[in-house]
């Protein structure tokens, strides 16, 4: 590509250091990095956040706000996209102030048509820690946050914006007054929708449906869930799965059971122990354990031999979604 006179590539080079930090090479890694800052023109940030990912993952946090702090140092204009991940990294590894400051900084640099530093998904990663954090009374004003700079200008927010905050404000004032029938309505429109449910909300919408005696409902919310990328993990079957099981009725729990091995998520230990005992007690232990012993092309683990000449290919399944229009607030209701 260099060779061609091609300008430098940061996804091409991020797509190599990434493999290079899988194979262990950090000196590899850190030298194509080198040569990427060298030759690249514009650099976006993209690979110091698969460095700092690959530093958290192995407890080296000094070595993760270094380099954390020389791409701030270097005060590149970063694409949306790049800060998201970035958010998303500090979040997920207790760095709040680091995140949150990144967030003002975005939205300082948010001046419209000039340069777009913020989108949808910027917020809804900041609103969604508000409510990780129980932090109710935050949401609206992260929300409407605006840069503090002199030409800062606020963000556009679009439909799918709009209605992941109202959906999740209905429902957590819903489960606040315990009623139940409508946090359901709420929370089946908005898997409808493709908004996006993380682990902790969805998992304690799931828990109190459940409870209630919606365990079937549940399930057929998550089955929906797992229609979508991206796909649910194995935490969201556990929490539903277990409940129609505990309700009598297995085949909803049957069904998620084969919807986690068809998508290759791992089914937990714990949870393989549950549904072998359940399903054994009511005469379905054979089946559960073809179930669990299925790979995700439908064959058997345990007569499954690697093949030379043929190769599986994972099917990407693109899926388009209708236009959400204004009115998605309405039918909310």
């Amino acid at each position: 590509m260099l060779n061609k006179g091609h300008e430098a590539d940061s996804l091409v080079y991020n797509n190599l250091i990434k493999r290079f930090l899988h194979l262990e090479n950090l000196e590899k890694a850190v030298e194509l990095f080198d040569e990427l800052k060298e030759r690249c023109l514009v650099y976006d940030g993209v690979v110091n956040s698969t460095f700092v990912d690959w530093f958290f993952n192995r407890g080296k946090e000094k070595e993760v706000m270094r380099s954390y702090k020389s791409l701030l140092d270097r005060q590149f204009r970063m694409a949306p996209t790049t800060c998201n991940v970035l958010l998303e990294v500090l979040l997920k590894y207790g760095k709040k102030k680091e995140a949150w400051d990144l967030f003002d900084q975005m939205l300082d640099n948010h001046t419209p048509p000039n340069f777009q530093a913020v989108n949808s998904e910027t917020f809804n990663i900041m609103v969604n820690e508000c409510f990780k954090l129980g932090k109710c009374d935050e949401v609206l004003a992260t929300f409407k946050k605006v840069g503090t700079k002199v030409n800062s200008k606020p963000f556009s927010m679009d439909v799918a914006g709009y209605n992941n905050i109202i959906a999740r404000t209905l429902i957590d004032a819903y489960l606040k007054v315990e009623r139940v029938d409508d946090v359901l309505k709420i929370f089946s429109r908005m898997v409808e929708l493709g908004l996006r449910v993380v682990a902790c909300l969805g998992i304690k919408v799931f828990d109190e449906l459940i409870e209630n005696g919606k365990a079937v409902d549940c399930a057929q919310i998550l089955k929906k869930m797992g229609e979508k990328d991206p796909k649910p993990d194995a935490s969201f079957y556990d929490a539903v799965i277990r409940g129609p099981c505990d309700e009598g009725a297995l085949d909803p729990s049957r069904d998620l059971l084969e919807e986690m091995v068809r998508y290759g998520i791992g089914v937990p230990p714990a949870l393989q122990q549950f549904v072998i005992e359940v399903f054994g007690e009511a005469g379905g232990g054979d089946e559960i354990q073809r179930i669990l012993y299925t790979n995700r092309w439908g064959e058997s683990q345990q007569q499954f031999k690697p093949r030379i000449t043929e190769q599986h290919h994972p099917v990407v399944v693109i899926t388009q979604y209708d236009w959400i229009t204004p009115m998605i607030f309405y039918s909310l209701m």
